[in-house]
């Protein structure tokens, strides 16, 4: 999911029952030089700042609050929830709470 604020691209890994899923938080740093024909093209690259674990296996949804300053993960096997602070422009995302929930 791309951060509503700040360049940032955060990635969810899963890896069934094996090992907890993984948060991966990116820096999206863009050069938008002209180049060749086209003059307004942007290109950039993806720059890796960090990971956590999710608290939690097989992540299955995430998303941001309205204000971009958390960071919400649903699990699908073991029914957590997942918060992390994504308040800040150029740190990864860090886990805050983690809340079980009863599967069903």
């Amino acid at each position: 999911d791309k951060h509503p604020k700040y360049p940032l691209l955060y990635v969810l890994t899963s890896f069934w029952q094996v090992e907890e899923a993984v948060l991966t938080t990116y820096r999206i740093d863009l050069n938008t030089e002209s180049s060749g024909r086209d003059k307004h093209q942007s290109y950039g690259q993806l720059v890796k700042i960090g990971h956590c674990n999710t608290g939690g296996y097989q992540a299955a949804h995430g998303q941001f609050s309205p204000d971009g300053s958390t960071y919400v993960v649903a699990h699908h096997n073991c029914g957590n929830i997942c918060y992390f602070d994504a308040s800040k422009s150029n740190t990864p995302a860090t886990l805050l709470e983690v809340t079980p929930l009863p599967l069903h």
